[in-house]
């Protein structure tokens, strides 16, 4: 039997199980929104992305904040819109639910349709240019595990990677097999990783930016090839 996260931190410091409660509870969390959840294309559970991304946000110097943010960042956008993120407030903090908004491209709710991949995009790079570089550092660490991920499908796919996505869907046509636009979804893809990738570098010192930037080089680089 699975023990509970209080079960788990029962025998810690007060200390330790203030800020091991905190991030088990936000893991626990996660995983229960996104448990029906799989990534794209390889079908792998969607919490693989969630971890990936709090793994990379901690080699980067973030801190348990940022880790639990790294954890929690799609569950509004996914799951609920507004309602999820007042969720995420009462359980989490105003601190928390404040740094997920800023990382959800949007908060509509599971009924309304989203808006269309580039406007949607567009909007949420102009709302990265201004958020605080704490929370930028988890958008830059969600991006790179996105775009290593992408660039694994293309080797092993090749241009068929992008049909998966919605970038590939033209603005105003369905999201169906019959509207993919394999070009489109490639050059939007490659775009849109290396804007943030160059705002990443400008706002955030140290080897983030550098790291993404090779990514999306490499990216780019072999969707050009397919």
């Amino acid at each position: 039997m699975i023990a509970t996260v209080d079960q788990r931190v029962a025998g810690a410091s007060t200390a330790e199980q203030t800020a091991t409660s905190r991030l088990a509870r936000a893991l626990d969390y996660a995983a229960w929104v996104h448990r029906d959840d799989q990534r794209r294309a390889t079908g792998a559970p969607y919490l693989s992305h969630l971890l990936g991304v709090c793994a990379l946000v901690t080699e980067f110097g973030g801190d348990e904040e940022q880790q639990m943010v790294a954890l929690l960042h799609d569950t509004a956008e996914d799951h609920g819109g507004e309602k999820q993120l007042a969720e995420i407030e009462a359980e989490f903090g105003t601190a928390i639910a404040e740094m997920v908004r800023a990382l959800s491209d949007s908060l509509t709710g599971e009924d309304i349709p989203k808006a269309a991949w580039e406007e949607r995009k567009r909007a949420h790079v102009a709302a990265l240019r201004s958020v605080p570089e704490r929370t930028l550092l988890v958008a830059a660490c969600d991006k790179l595990d996105n775009v290593r991920s992408l660039t694994e499908l293309i080797r092993r796919d090749g241009a068929k990677a992008f049909a998966s996505f919605t970038a590939a869907i033209p603005s105003g046509v369905a999201d169906s097999e019959e509207g993919v636009d394999l070009a489109l979804g490639r050059d939007r893809s490659v775009w849109y990783y290396r804007t943030v990738a160059e705002l990443v570098t400008e706002r955030i010192a140290g080897p983030l930016g550098e790291r993404l930037t090779e990514a999306v080089d490499d990216l780019a680089g072999l969707a050009a090839s397919v």
